[in-house]
């Protein structure tokens, strides 16, 4: 992507104001992990990249990555409605636990810091290793869970990567963990991986916070029409008979995958993962994504409905200052990218409902800056009552909460 136009190598120069690389703007990566790897590299030449999913506060230092931008919220917003959601429910005594990564634990930090200004005791705090072959982080997430089991703590904030979550639970399930509330990170709550474990409804209640996005009706319907085609032999076969040039060199290639597409298939695949609604939050970021790239470039040629007038080429820098401060709507929704590169979105409280082998989502609240709950809709495992997760005594006159350590 960063190579110079035409060719396949970066060369060194002094003065780069007038570098034409091969793109003017990438969109992605999802993972916060490897944003903060090419958010370093684009931003070396001033590249614009959109993430639809990176959400560590991290990549909001404009010094360090000057041409990130981002169509979700930092972790932070995210962190500091759970507190929120922790004061309205008086859980003041809680577990907290990370996945063992750059996401998991930057989040933890950041639940630590904002807990203990509102008075918020974490009795246990650990981090969840990625996987199940990690023998001595399996060894210390086990005594967290068995200190967890003997408390009072009712509450335990899973601030983790699906994958550290995944097998997280399946320790919980193996070693018959009591039913606890676990409030979730946007990052495993609609996992497939949590979801369709095994015993996973044994776990208790899960609630967390997603962003909200306007649904995007068309987009099954998008998909079905494009995996169509890629199931088409003959539509295969005018792919491979196109040689690439160096333009196309890593980019538009057909992926193996898709010769084994069924069109008998595609239909239950796209109702069960598209139109289900727990997804659509992740299609229109990714939509808004491009849409912001493509409302910067129109503003940088200076196009009006009538079209856009002659001009020499973009560079990625001037594209980048088109994008600084963006105001742009993406499917009826009104957004802009602060001095940070990150939007503001409002977030959905959602609950697990088991009625089959999987959860449903049920909107239960609310947040904007302000928590706002719809507690006749809510369920928990304990019954019509929230459970209580509180400490055993408050301080008196001369005393001090003690924030962290095993009591």
């Amino acid at each position: 992507f960063l190579a110079k136009e035409g060719s396949r190598d970066i060369a060194a120069y002094c003065d780069y104001t007038q570098y034409q690389p091969r793109v003017l703007a990438v969109i992605g990566p999802h993972s916060s992990e490897l944003a903060l790897i090419t958010g370093k590299f684009f931003s070396f030449f001033l590249v614009p990249q959109v993430s639809f999913g990176a959400s560590m506060e991290q990549l909001s230092n404009r010094e360090a990555f000057p041409s990130f931008f981002r169509t979700v919220p930092n972790d932070r917003v995210q962190l500091q409605a759970t507190v929120e959601l922790l004061l309205a429910f008086g859980w003041n005594w809680v577990a907290a636990v990370g996945s063992d990564d750059e996401y998991g634990r930057q989040g933890l930090s950041i639940f630590s810091g904002l807990a203990n200004a509102r008075n918020i005791c974490i009795a246990h705090e650990g981090l969840a290793p990625l996987s199940q072959a990690d023998s001595l982080r399996q060894t210390q997430m086990m005594d967290l869970l068995h200190q967890v089991n003997r408390s009072n703590v009712n509450v335990v904030v899973l601030f983790a990567s699906a994958r550290a979550a995944q097998a997280l639970f399946h320790h919980s399930i193996r070693y018959n963990l009591l039913p606890k509330v676990w409030v979730a990170s946007e990052a495993w709550l609609t996992s497939e991986l949590v979801m369709t474990l095994p015993g996973m409804a044994q776990m208790g209640t899960v609630l967390g916070f997603l962003q909200r996005g306007p649904p995007l009706p068309a987009f099954p319907r998008y998909v079905e029409s494009r995996l169509a085609l890629a199931a088409d032999p003959a539509f295969c076969a005018t792919l491979d008979a196109e040689q690439p040039g160096p333009e196309e060199l890593g980019a538009n290639r057909r992926c193996p995958q898709c010769n084994d597409v069924a069109p008998h298939n595609l239909s239950a695949w796209l109702q069960q993962n598209l139109s289900a609604g727990q997804l659509h939050h992740q299609i229109f970021a990714t939509y808004a994504a491009v849409y912001s790239v493509a409302q910067a470039l129109h503003n940088t040629l200076g196009c009006d409905a009538a079209g856009c007038p002659e001009q020499e080429r973009v560079r990625p820098w001037q594209l980048l200052r088109s994008m600084n401060n963006l105001s742009f709507r993406a499917a009826g929704l009104a957004l802009r990218f602060d001095g940070s590169g990150s939007v503001d979105m409002e977030y959905d409280l959602k609950l697990w409902v088991w009625r089959g082998p999987r959860p449903e989502f049920r909107t239960v609240g609310s947040f904007d800056g302000r928590l706002r709950l719809q507690r006749p809709h809510m369920c928990w495992h304990t019954g019509d009552k929230a459970p209580v997760s509180q400490c055993s005594r408050q301080c008196r006159e001369g005393q001090v909460r003690r924030v962290k350590g095993f009591h």
